[in-house]
């Protein structure tokens, strides 16, 4: 084909406004995402979540190791009382303690600051545990044992059991998920040692592979002169605000309705079809492609992922220590869809939001930016609007900003959209899988 014929079919580059009219598009529903999530992590009734699992996976571990360890117990109870912040925590810290040291320790722990005690309800709560190391669970006003257990569930059956004049049948009971949770938590962290041993392994061999020039990119970036892929990435993010916006305003609450946002994806081929012109092979720019074969760029999506966990690392890392000097806690997303249906969760977390957003982002957004910078810069861009518009809140943002820049280096490896997917599924699964243990290893 002669080289005139083959001009002839690129699109024809059009106007820089048209790429300025798109960012502008993408920064103000970027923006309205953020506060979005503001809004519902300011009046979301699970805020606490987090926080309440944590207290209580330590509390159990307290317990459970004061059988091996009198001191070990104790300390586990001086880290939770330093991480006690809420009236409410530091109620639970006095259950504890009475607990595992009796009635005294637990009643000079009771004198909770005057502000605390302003709030009715905790006002009450200190009067019945009062009531309870003083004189026994039977000098209870009617309907208070329940209301405690209501209140703080593992820890107003703790308070109650801490009456050593009743039946100890529920001692057993606290014991026994103590015990539960602490062999779990031993079992995940053998898990959690294996996996790091694998990752490391799986580093090295990749990092040795790409000195010896035996790994190379697969993704060939192609410049994008109509802008096609960026229009398509900011009408996504358009369609997407529109569809949540009238959910809510329509009051369907079910996780089930998220599949909807897949009719976003042909609406965005669409547009990127008719703006990028015949010329171009939207399949391969997307990714849309099964490379070396389904099963292995899935399988090279899951060992990527793997390998790039040390970053995965830094960045949680990061993210602890925000929280540590900050006292931010980010929002939790994933507890309370764990108390509904949990195929539909694992539905959503590990094949709704993979296709989706590795679509929109190391698909369409990844490539326009690919063809006119380099591999970092291009990343780094996709990554920050990736983590920023997640609920979890800013101190969230270098954990899901280093797992994004994984993602985007499994783009860049292997060209195809699937790895990038496998991936995604995969910490998606590992996630669930691990609030999901925690959560109903840790009931009583």
């Amino acid at each position: 084909m002669r080289t005139d014929a083959v001009s002839e079919l690129k699109p024809a580059p059009q106007p820089r406004r048209g790429q300025i009219l798109a960012w502008l598009i993408i920064l103000v529903m970027v923006a309205l995402l953020i506060a979005a999530n503001a809004v519902r992590a300011g009046t979301s009734s699970n805020e606490g979540a987090v926080t309440d699992l944590r207290m209580k996976i330590m509390a159990q571990e307290a317990i459970a190791s004061r059988s091996l360890s009198a001191d070990q117990g104790l300390r586990v109870m001086k880290e939770m009382e330093s991480e006690a912040r809420s009236p409410e925590d530091k109620v639970r810290v006095a259950i504890l303690s009475g607990y595992l040291q009796g009635k005294a320790a637990a009643l000079s722990k009771l004198d909770i600051s005057p502000g605390a005690q302003s709030a009715p309800e905790v006002t009450r709560d200190l009067a019945a545990l009062h009531t309870i190391y003083m004189d026994g669970t039977r000098a209870l006003r009617p309907g208070e044992a329940g209301r405690l257990i209501r209140r703080y569930e593992y820890f107003g059956r703790m308070a109650l059991a801490s009456d050593r004049r009743q039946v100890d049948e529920a001692r057993k009971s606290i014991d026994r998920a103590a015990r539960r949770t602490f062999f779990l938590l031993g079992v995940l962290a053998a898990g959690m040692l294996g996996l790091v041993g694998v990752s490391l392994g799986l580093s090295v061999t990749a990092i040795v592979c790409w000195r010896k020039g035996k790994i190379r990119p697969g993704y060939v970036s192609q410049p994008d002169g109509s802008a096609a892929y960026l229009k398509g990435f900011a009408l996504y993010l358009v369609l997407f605000v529109l569809l949540g916006l009238a959910i809510r305003w329509v009051g369907l609450s079910s996780p089930s309705w998220n599949w909807v946002a897949w009719l976003i994806i042909p609406a965005v081929i669409l547009i990127i079809v008719r703006t990028a012109g015949p010329a171009e092979d939207w399949r391969t720019a997307l990714g849309w492609y099964s490379g070396r074969g389904w099963w292995w760029e899935f399988a090279s999506g899951i060992a990527g992922y793997l390998a790039c966990l040390p970053i995965v690392g830094a960045g949680i890392l990061v993210t602890v220590i925000l929280i540590r000097i900050t006292g931010t806690v980010p929002r939790d997303a994933i507890t309370p869809l764990l108390q509904g249906n949990i195929l539909v969760l694992y539905g959503i977390a590990c094949v709704w939001a993979p296709v989706l957003e590795e679509t929109m982002f190391r698909g369409a957004l990844f490539h326009h930016l690919r063809g006119r910078w380099g591999w970092a810069f291009s990343a780094a861009v996709v990554s920050c609007l990736f983590a920023v518009i997640h609920p979890q809140g800013w101190a969230a943002i270098p954990a899901l900003g280093s797992i994004a820049m994984s993602l985007a280096a499994l783009r860049e490896w292997r060209g195809s959209i699937i790895a990038p997917m496998a991936a995604h599924a995969f910490n998606n699964f590992l996630v669930i899988t691990l609030a999901l243990a925690l959560l109903r290893g840790s009931g009583s």
